[in-house]
């Protein structure tokens, strides 16, 4: 009897469900990469990292070169707070020949572990060869800038800021270079930018806050 498994399972079933249905087929058919891909997945959607991990393990242990295996180990690792595996796990990734297209995702893992580490150069280093990628990120411009400004690169961060946000039209982006223009010691500019926003947001508090805090400044 093959064994069939659509793509997607249905919209309805919890991921709790989706685990079991996974475990059982594995138990008919036995235990294959895409059935353990599957569970993973699950897994990390229930929080329950090291089953995920172990489940991303497994699966290499059967394909010892897949990337997409050590990217989401590397993921689980790094979320549950295991840093040198996680370093060690996206390292095996980046070794493999694959496009820097592919290869993008991985600097952007390996930046985070390094901030987890305290080691703010090497994961401004790694943020910046993120952005060969020609797919523009909100959360890679937003980690990019706070590196930057922990740093004290206090006009990078700025020209980052605007151009994700002009890139991208991400409300948040413009948001963060706002808040970062105050931070940099430039809240005239910060308040230019607030008074044009004020009339056509919504959230009035938080700008008015934003206002006050420019103010302070």
């Amino acid at each position: 009897m093959a064994l069939v498994l659509t793509a997607r399972a249905p919209a309805h079933d919890s991921p709790e469900a989706l685990v079991n249905r996974y475990s059982a087929l594995m138990a008919a058919h036995g235990v294959t990469p895409l059935l353990l891909a599957k569970r993973a997945e699950e897994y990390a959607v229930l929080g329950e990292l090291d089953k995920a991990a172990a489940d991303w393990e497994q699966l290499l242990q059967l394909q010892p070169r897949s990337l997409n295996a050590l990217t989401e180990l590397s993921k689980v690792r790094l979320e549950s707070g295991r840093l040198t595996e996680a370093m060690s796990s996206v390292n095996q990734a980046l070794a493999l020949p694959a496009h820097p297209e592919e290869q993008a995702p991985l600097y952007l893992i390996r930046a985070h572990i390094h901030r987890a580490r305290g080691d703010l150069t090497n994961a401004l280093a790694d943020c910046e060869r993120f952005f060969v990628h020609p797919v523009p990120d909100v959360d890679a411009f937003i980690l990019r800038s706070q590196l930057q400004l922990r740093l004290q690169q206090w006009e990078a961060a700025l020209v980052g800021l605007r151009e994700g946000w002009e890139r991208t039209g991400s409300a948040v982006l413009e948001t963060h270079w706002i808040e970062a223009l105050v931070d940099a010691g430039r809240p005239a500019e910060a308040l230019a930018q607030i008074e044009r926003r004020l009339p056509e947001t919504r959230w009035q508090s938080s700008w008015l806050l934003r206002r006050a805090r420019a103010r302070l400044r």
